[in-house]
């Protein structure tokens, strides 16, 4: 035991600095993504420290948690070794990389993708690359077209069990421009850079972000058998803001974590 946590403590450490470099090129690009001035933009606005059982937050303190990991994060930083909190899913992973996050909203698909300026983050070609097929494979049109059906059909198996009821709901009405009553929608993207292996699965339970996902991920992933990965499920309503049909694309270096906002609640899943 004592022999794999000073591993695991020994590579975190060789990941904290080889990710310097790392860190202070995301902090310039997201300075450029965001049109933030330098002066504005602080170095590190939040971080935590994880080891086995326990994590210590720059915001919350130290506490508790279900995982098995040594981890230094911050906004734009990760190194890790471990099993991540399972509250979140069986997320197992080792290795280090920046990142960048910007999140868009828009009243169809193609606006909320097309809401991320792929010029700041330097691999153009990659990134315009990157939304158009995942605009293509949810619209079904393009590269995407032969793997539409299969992964609308997977994404609406993902929301039936992660809802747990008999309610049907069709992805497709939810996601597509004029087919839904869907209100707004929005994105979380997120461009990292820097090495390392993992495995995410995701069962069906609560999560922290209030959402009953469903899906495989990293060397894991078997759903889809491409070079990307697909999660979905549901997010709960919470105060005004009512519940959403919530799916995540990762392809390559960028995530896609998108939210559709429905029009009812709970009691609509009786």
């Amino acid at each position: 035991m004592h022999s794999v946590l000073s591993s695991l403590l020994f590579l975190s450490l060789l990941l904290v600095a080889d990710g310097a470099r790392l860190n202070k090129r995301s902090l310039s690009l997201h300075r450029k993504q965001n049109d933030v001035a330098t002066k504005d933009v602080k170095a590190i606005s939040s971080w935590k420290v994880c080891l086995p059982f326990v994590e210590i937050n720059g915001t919350k303190g130290c506490r508790l948690t279900p995982s098995f990991e040594v981890a230094l994060c911050t906004d734009h930083f990760e190194a890790s070794a471990g099993l991540a909190d399972v509250r979140n899913g069986i997320d197992l992973k080792a290795g280090v990389n920046s990142k960048i996050e910007v999140c868009t909203t828009g009243s169809n698909l193609e606006e909320l993708l097309r809401g991320i300026k792929c010029e700041t983050l330097g691999g153009v070609d990659a990134c315009e690359e990157a939304i158009g097929f995942v605009l293509s494979l949810l619209e079904g049109t393009g590269k995407g077209r032969k793997k539409h059906d299969e992964v609308m059909k997977g994404i609406n198996g993902a929301l039936k069990e992660a809802m747990g009821s008999k309610k049907s709901i069709d992805a497709t009405e939810v996601i597509l421009p004029g087919r839904g009553s869907t209100e707004s929608m929005k994105l979380k993207f997120t461009y990292s850079q820097g090495v390392g292996v993992g495995a995410q699965l995701k069962l069906g339970w609560m999560d922290l972000d209030g959402s009953y996902m469903v899906g495989a991920g990293g060397s894991a992933s078997t759903w889809i058998g491409m070079g990307f990965s697909t999660f979905a499920g549901w997010k709960v309503p919470q105060g005004r803001n009512p519940g959403a049909v919530r799916v995540i694309v990762k392809v390559g270096s960028f995530t896609f974590d998108m939210e559709f906002a429905l029009g009812w609640g709970p009691k609509n899943l009786a």
